[in-house]
């Protein structure tokens, strides 16, 4: 199926200094933000000529590394080239244990006293400035906990963000069970059974990867049922892929899981002929697909404002109530409808106590929101 790049060495370096020198370049750059030095890595692809507007993805490092490993890691250049979108590689801050990581709110991991979700967003803004970069097509993809970080930036930058691809990550329990996402945001996993680092099966640390994706195709208002297909896989890998998609039944949106049969943490699946999967590669094709812009009617008039419940109380142990007249439906963390009614009032004390997705469905207004059945 794959061949796994290895860490081969830093990618080409290039000062420039004028603007006929862009085409196929890394720039090493830094700013100050938030009294802070951050740096980063862009490439421009070999069809880059300023002024014309492209593309950019922003790829967000695993803990521990640095956006110059994550470049030569990822395997994005010749897509790039091809496609002609920028590519960003910011580093992370260190934290109180010396490595790099993101602020994703998980206890330990990442400066917590750093707003990077205010750095990416500037960040965005002067890669506008400097590139042309279509602020309509910007995404971000990235592996391990820089995957839990495009799951924050799906929640508290879907302003910015078109759509998140993340390889071997997950969001961390506190994340989830607060995880208010103010719009549909079309959802990429791709994740090794595997792994020790991240489980798929979940831990204390990770939400398990099927109710992960469970999440998000209800909050997209997706078909819970996926259509599933197995990938063309190298016969010496000893794994294979099973990709889940997930589609709307009026809109284009999606969310896909590529499910790696053996497959382990920090490897980034690329293919060894062509046909075969390839992370990056199906990564830019699912991206290419969406535009912030496509959502703006979206948010307005499908999720409303997440401050007011659909149903209470909550968390409950026996009836719910419906906040206004619709038909209520709860489903499980493994995409299952396990009830339905279209009465305000809703006995859920026969359920097992956890999570659930409840969804409220009312003038053509669907929200959801999590349930908790204690």
């Amino acid at each position: 199926m794959k061949i796994f790049i290895r860490f081969l060495g830093l990618a080409l370096v290039v000062a420039m200094t004028c603007s006929s020198a862009f085409a196929q370049r890394t720039v090493v750059d830094s700013m100050i933000n938030q009294g802070r030095m951050r740096t980063f890595r862009v490439y421009l692809p070999a069809k880059f000529h300023a002024p014309a507007s492209r593309p950019l993805i922003l790829h967000l490092h695993g803990y521990g590394s640095s956006g110059a490993a994550e470049q030569a890691f990822s395997n994005y250049l010749p897509i790039a080239d091809t496609a002609n979108f920028l590519i960003v590689y910011p580093d992370a801050t260190l934290d109180l244990m010396g490595n790099r990581g993101w602020n994703v709110g998980w206890p330990g991991i990442g400066n917590g006293a750093v707003d990077d979700l205010q750095f990416l967003s500037t960040l965005i803004d002067t890669l506008h400035v400097r590139y042309a970069v279509d602020l309509s097509r910007v995404y971000a993809s990235g592996l391990s906990l820089g995957g839990y970080m495009c799951y924050q930036l799906a929640w508290k930058m879907s302003n910015r963000i078109a759509a998140i691809a993340s390889v071997s990550g997950s969001m961390y329990p506190g994340q989830y069970q607060i995880c208010t996402p103010p719009r549909p945001i079309p959802v990429m996993e791709i994740h090794g059974t595997a792994d020790q680092v991240i489980p798929y099966n979940g831990t204390v640390n990770n939400i398990n990867t099927d109710t992960l994706m469970s999440f998000w195709v209800h909050h997209d208002h997706l078909i819970p049922l996926a259509g599933e297909s197995t990938i063309p896989v190298a016969p010496s890998d000893g794994t294979s892929v099973m990709h889940f998609v997930w589609n709307a039944e009026v809109s284009s949106i999606s969310c896909e899981l590529y499910r790696v049969m053996g497959g382990a943490h920090v490897d980034w699946p690329a293919a060894a002929a062509p046909g075969q999967f390839s992370a990056s590669s199906e990564i830019w094709r699912f991206f290419n697909k969406y535009t912030v812009a496509q959502f703006a009617s979206v948010s307005a008039a499908a999720i409303a404002s997440p401050s007011s419940s659909i149903a209470y109380p909550n968390p409950c142990t026996g009836v719910i109530h419906s906040a206004r007249p619709g038909t209520l439906t709860v489903w499980d963390a493994l995409g299952r409808n396990v009830m339905t009614s279209a009465a305000r009032d809703l006995d859920v004390s026969a359920l097992p106590n956890g999570f659930y997705l409840l969804r409220a469905e009312h003038n053509g207004v669907i929200r959801t929101e999590k349930l908790l059945k204690q």
